[in-house]
């Protein structure tokens, strides 16, 4: 007789609105454990007495249905197959000439450092008609050998985290990838500014999760101690979503089971997603953690020195003491450490105020045009009908906007994260989340791996700004090549991967990613980029036509991969003019709304633009343009 099985729904959270399919998670419930242990296994679902809730007269167990029954997702050693990026279209048509480390930049030294020709997709808009996109890709990715496909997403749903709503494994003996229900990145609002995104992949291949989550937080990799187990290391990111009522291993649990994973490691706690922690070499049983750095003397003068390059002259006076304690070591970290944290402190507090050196003459360039054609209206002058004519007949305006744009973005939060990096180095500072990364790293060793450490730093988890910090993990294995990111910090960053290089086996191969804009906003060469895998018993297998179609010019071939990566020095504009931070403006759009801080903090950045030369009131008119 089949035992007597009750359900009771977890609640959902209503501050995230169809987080998971009505009823999809619930308890089970059964007058003994064996019975609700037969049960389980006649549904084919792992039963874990340590899960067991014991509730009156009942024994009840976390329950879930995968969406897909029988996905695996492919594990990080599994062959990368194609490539996904999002891309704001808007600065991809623009051809840029200054290096910023957004995804763009990022793309073009990944693309260039293929350790073999694979075929990458792009997402963009397609209401841009034209040859506009294509002579945009010869532009930036000249080497490529593989095809680049053109792939449409509505034009205000850009999201640069593609490895974020993502997974690729197998079902059936086919390729299938997984999106999450909702893509919210720690903000409700989110959900339905993204699901038009969502909702443009084909349900043939491309199949929505019963389940919100964060593809940064969730990494796959087989177990050292047995390689046909898959295990998922995982992270907080989903829980608020649809898990606040589970215990730990009940949401790990949940996760293991809709992703195919015969185990759920939880390193979370420590950064917003688990890939800003940790990155495996699974062929070597290698683990990458983020690890506390601290006392470095040359990195914290690095640090204080590119922020001295990036505030206009006269320096506030905080910023001058700053550097007079920071001439000699023994000073900064010794006798005068104390005074070092103290103007860290207020040099935070006045930031908002600093001014911030941009070019008059490009400014002047932007107010007449959009006086002269769009009556004021900024927005208009970018609409997806002027476009094409701004990229034919002005290319320079439109290069020299979207650069102003990004600058002026990177100045926002550049300042307070370079005060982060150099607290984070004097003696006696805090070190968010060391005790529970040192528990995670014993975890990682139990398990079999062997661990490196890799410098982490500046991370300001209590501000207002949630910054994770510097970590150079957040990195993107392609077969034996690693695209590592770098914030441009100089001989400090240089030293961290020559110690990397030398721990790592021969046949590993680190190239270095620029990757600052990305950083400051919490990200990294692997959470711009989804990959396609294929599971090694169906290397030969034709991936599904659906993942590389769009309608029109659909197709990009280029030459040859190149031999010698792009120069990464960023150009800086003239500086003849200045802007200020003291009021807000949620007119800056380059990257959309889905380029704020990952999984801490999206609100719009802040700015002013008013120290007697450039009034905020009217940059406004020229700076609601990149959606």
């Amino acid at each position: 007789m089949q035992a007597a099985i009750q359900f009771v729904d977890v609640p959902a959270n209503r501050r995230f609105p169809n987080a998971r399919e009505s009823g999809a998670i619930r308890f089970a419930c059964a007058a003994s454990r064996d019975e609700l242990a037969g049960f389980f296994a006649a549904q084919g679902l792992r039963f874990d007495a340590a899960l067991e809730r014991v509730n009156n007269n009942s024994v009840c167990h976390i329950h879930y249905l995968p969406t897909l029954k029988g996905f695996r997702a492919h594990p990080d050693s599994a062959p990368a197959r194609q490539i996904f990026l999002d891309l704001e279209h808007k600065s991809l048509l623009a051809r840029r000439t200054l290096v910023f480390g957004d995804s763009i930049d990022m793309a073009k030294v990944i693309l260039a450092e293929l350790p073999r020709p694979l075929d990458v997709a792009f997402s963009v808009p397609s209401n841009v008609k034209g040859p506009y996109y294509e002579n945009a890709l010869r532009h930036y990715f000249p080497g490529h050998a593989g095809r680049i496909w053109l792939r449409n997403r509505p034009a205000e749903a850009h999201q640069t985290w593609a490895q974020d709503y993502m997974k690729s494994g197998d079902a059936g003996g086919q390729t299938r990838v997984l999106m999450p229900r909702r893509a919210f990145e720690g903000q409700a609002a989110y959900g339905d500014t993204y699901n038009g995104l969502l909702n443009s992949f084909s349900q043939r291949t491309w199949v929505r999760s019963k389940l919100a989550w964060e593809g940064g937080d969730l990494i796959f990799t087989h177990d050292p101690r047995d390689p046909s187990r898959l295990l998922l290391f995982f992270g907080d990111a989903a829980r608020q979503y649809w898990g606040a009522t589970l215990t730990g291993g009940e949401y790990g649990y949940v996760l293991a089971t809709e992703f195919g994973a015969a185990e759920a490691v939880y390193m979370g706690g420590i950064a917003p997603h688990a890939d800003y922690f940790v990155s495996f070499l699974p062929s070597d049983d290698i683990a990458l953690v983020a690890a506390a750095h601290q006392e470095d003397y040359e990195l914290s003068r690095n640090a204080l020195e590119l922020l001295l390059s990036v505030v206009t002259r006269p320096l506030p006076p905080v910023l001058e003491r700053l550097r007079t304690v920071h001439e000699t070591r023994q000073s900064a970290f010794g006798h005068n450490a104390k005074l070092a944290l103290a103007l860290i402190a207020q040099a935070r507090a006045e930031s908002h105020t600093w001014a911030t050196p941009v070019s008059a003459e490009v400014y002047q360039r932007l107010m007449a045009h959009i006086a002269d054609n769009c009556a004021g209206d900024a927005a208009s002058c970018l609409s997806e009908a002027r476009l094409p004519g701004l990229i034919d007949n002005q290319p320079d305006l439109l290069r020299d906007w979207v650069e102003f744009t990004l600058q002026l973005r990177t100045a926002e939060l550049l300042p307070r994260a370079l005060l982060s990096v150099m607290e984070s180095q004097i003696p006696g500072s805090a070190m968010p989340g060391q005790a529970r990364a040192e528990e995670r790293i014993q975890e990682l060793t139990r398990l079999g791996y062997t661990v490196i450490r890799t410098p982490a730093f500046g991370a300001s988890l209590t501000s207002e700004a949630r910054w994770a910090g510097i970590s150079y993990v957040n990195s993107a294995l392609i077969d034996n090549t690693l695209f590592v990111p770098v914030f441009g910090l100089g001989a400090p960053e240089q030293r961290f991967l020559g110690h990397l290089r030398a721990q790592l086996p021969p046949h590993y191969r680190v190239v270095p990613v620029y990757a600052r804009y990305a950083q400051l906003h919490n990200g990294g060469a692997h959470c711009i980029m989804a990959f396609i895998r294929e599971s090694r018993a169906a290397a030969s297998a034709a991936i599904p036509a659906e993942l590389d179609r769009r309608p029109g010019p659909a197709r990009v071939q280029a030459g040859r991969v190149s031999p010698k990566p792009p120069r990464r020095t960023s150009r800086m504009p003239a500086r003849n003019s200045e802007i200020d931070r003291r009021q807000q403006f949620a007119w800056l759009g380059v990257e959309g709304a889905g380029n704020g801080q990952q999984a801490f903090d999206r609100r719009q950045v802040r700015s002013t633009l008013d120290r007697g030369k450039l009034r905020h009131r009217q940059m406004r008119r020229f700076g609601q343009v990149f959606q």
